[in-house]
């Protein structure tokens, strides 16, 4: 609770010098995924000594995410889609271009599917180890883990895309959180014009590409590390830092 409240990033580790990954890319970014209790970390800590905290209002992508404006009590000042505070995490590419994504969850309670509108993620790190390459369409991830995929702008460059992360394990009520995967030169808070994926059914987590995780033979890694900050901080975007 006191992650979901306070903050969080990641920490990338480098390798030593003279030493080269087994793969090539041409852009190194990071995603962190969330869930998003908007209940203070008191509020949270009393209803869980007499029950459970419940859902998740959000699962955001990288800070950003939504909620349901329809529930009673919402500052509909919250609901204001066009502050540029409420638009989703926006990640630019450019076409031809091969993309490393480390993904990291830092969940309290949720685990997540996580997948980019048309695109195959090719996974090659697990927990800061080297993994023997292999293609997904959805991602699995749990709280704590790390992920490192590579992903190739090889779609239609006239358009956007959309990056979606939704719970499974678990019949959530939480709406999936969205990003925006965005081909330069187009504005990188256009919508895509397609229905955002839906994901993964809650219980079909499909744990069959476990079976084909395998070690890599090379043993350094240069995965993030994920950290949190045990103080209290009130941001009105939780954007991570």
């Amino acid at each position: 609770m006191q992650r979901q409240a306070g903050l969080q990033g990641m920490i990338r580790v480098s390798l030593p010098d003279g030493v080269l990954e087994p793969f090539s890319y041409d852009h190194d970014k990071s995603i962190l995924l969330t869930d998003w209790y908007h209940k203070s970390t008191y509020e949270q800590a009393t209803r869980l000594a007499f029950s459970s905290v419940g859902e998740p209002q959000s699962i955001l992508i990288h800070g950003r995410g939504r909620f349901n404006c329809s529930i009673p009590s919402i500052d509909p000042t919250l609901c204001n889609a066009t502050n540029p505070q409420c638009t989703p995490y926006s990640m630019t590419v450019v076409s031809g271009k091969t993309y490393r994504l480390r993904i990291g969850s830092l969940t309290a309670l949720s685990a997540l599917s996580f997948e980019i509108e048309g695109h195959n993620m090719i996974v090659i790190e697990a927990d800061g180890h080297y993994v023997e390459p292999f293609v997904v369409k959805n991602l699995f991830i749990y709280s704590g883990e790390t992920y490192s995929v590579l992903i190739k702008a090889n779609q239609d460059p006239t358009r956007n895309y959309w990056a979606s992360t939704k719970v499974v394990s678990r019949n959530s009520t939480t709406p999936n959180g969205l990003g925006i995967f965005n081909y330069y030169p187009d504005h990188p808070r256009r919508y895509p014009p397609t229905v955002p994926p839906s994901g993964p059914r809650w219980g079909d987590v499909a744990l069959g590409w476990l079976k084909v995780l395998r070690s890599s033979p090379t043993k350094i890694s240069s995965m993030p590390l994920l950290w949190h900050w045990t103080g209290s901080l009130s941001c009105s975007t939780h954007k991570p830092w």
